[in-house]
């Protein structure tokens, strides 16, 4: 009879061992596909053919703020800044010569 005992118990702890390893395979697939949704990886849209901006600002790798192409009035502009943050110079951008302003 202790056999008996023993199988079904043997029985009942593979079955639940099984359901765990299927539980945890769900959790890790409902995880995977979550942060893919979230980094917008899933579904994602192609680029668009044209950005319209007022303002874009150029960054190096460190992500400080090196330059900034914006339109003033009806004149295009590109604006220079160095390693400290400090603007070195300013191009008009426009049909003809470029002028540099310091």
């Amino acid at each position: 009879m202790e056999s008996t005992v023993q199988d079904a118990l043997l029985a009942r702890v593979e079955r639940l061992e099984r359901q765990n390893t299927r539980l945890w395979g769900s959790l890790l697939a409902v995880a995977g596909l979550a942060i893919l949704g979230l980094t917008g990886r899933v579904g994602a849209e192609a680029p668009p053919e044209t950005i319209e901006a007022r303002r874009f600002v150029l960054k190096d790798d460190a992500g400080q703020r090196r330059g900034d192409w914006f339109v003033e009035g009806s004149q295009g502009r590109l604006r220079l800044y160095g390693p400290d943050g400090k603007k070195t110079g300013e191009l008009p951008l426009q049909a003809g010569p470029f002028l540099l302003e310091h």
